[in-house]
């Protein structure tokens, strides 16, 4: 559930990854409202300004998380869009003291600015590289939350099946991670199934790849029981644990990374997480 900032070569620790961000109480002042044909649909996204963010940019983060929604909504049969306030920050620091404040961990780079839906907010830093893919990740999370009915704001287990539906979602509507490089670590699922093992490898050096990882296991899963099977499961489902186990056979839901597997530890937390746009 939880989001961050994210660029397809971003994801943690320097790489591209959707980071979602919000800070303290400021009087926040409204966006100019979003042209009724860019979505087709009343419903328009709501918009803070905490410092001086500048009207342009405000605009474009409106209409790009219009555009997401709509799309989101409509592959996952959603009639009513989730609810969200996108709270835009023009400074790094007040994002990440607000992301620390919400979600228990603060940014891992001067280029981590995007946090994740809690409670209907979802904070956005000064400067969020490929915005699209990230938005659409992290609206993706809400949508999954809303139809398991996960109130809990935490990412669920198995991690790597909740952000990899995510990633899926994303890469069907901006494009796929570039997964691909010298430097490229396979990892095998059980040590990014539990959420805290996801968040210590996510925290460390290679943590752009646990997204690469995910999403190419929930591909893989989205093709064995195609997409529509996938979104009526998910109508069904009573709760994420139930729908999770369908898909998996529950082999790979409550495993715990072994301590070996767990590579370097960075910034551990228990919110939720989003890959980027």
């Amino acid at each position: 559930m939880r989001a961050t900032s994210f660029s397809p070569l971003m994801k943690i620790g320097g790489g591209a990854l959707l980071f979602i961000t919000l800070t303290t109480l400021v009087v926040a002042r409204a966006a100019p409202a979003t042209p009724p044909h860019l979505t087709g649909r009343p419903f328009q996204p709501k918009i803070r300004e905490m410092g001086q963010v500048s009207a342009e940019r405000l605009m474009h983060i409106r209409q790009v998380l219009a555009r997401v929604e709509s799309r989101v909504d409509h592959d996952f049969g959603v009639a009513r869009p989730v609810a969200l306030t996108a709270i835009v920050y023009a400074r790094h620091q007040a994002f990440g003291t607000e992301l620390h404040h919400l979600e228990g961990l603060g940014p891992q780079s001067s280029i981590d600015n995007m946090g994740n839906d809690v409670h209907g907010l979802l904070p956005i830093g000064p400067y969020v590289p490929s915005l699209p893919h990230s938005l659409a990740h992290v609206y993706t999370e809400a949508v999954l939350d809303r139809l398991t009915h996960n109130l809990s704001d935490r990412q669920p287990d198995p991690a790597w099946l909740y952000d990899g539906l995510a990633e899926v979602e994303a890469g069907r509507l901006t494009g796929p991670l570039l997964c691909t490089g010298p430097h490229h670590v396979d990892f095998p699922l059980a040590t990014i199934a539990h959420p805290r093992s996801w968040w210590k490898i996510r925290g460390g050096p290679f943590g752009d790849q646990v997204y690469c990882e995910a999403a190419e296991a929930a591909s893989g899963i989205v093709s064995r029981w195609g997409w529509r099977d996938i979104v009526l499961l998910l109508h069904r489902a009573r709760s994420w644990p139930g729908f999770a186990a369908t898909l998996t056979g529950d082999r790979l839901q409550t495993v715990h990374a072994p301590a070996e597997k767990t590579l370097e530890a960075g910034t551990e937390g228990n919110g939720k997480l989003a890959s980027g746009v």
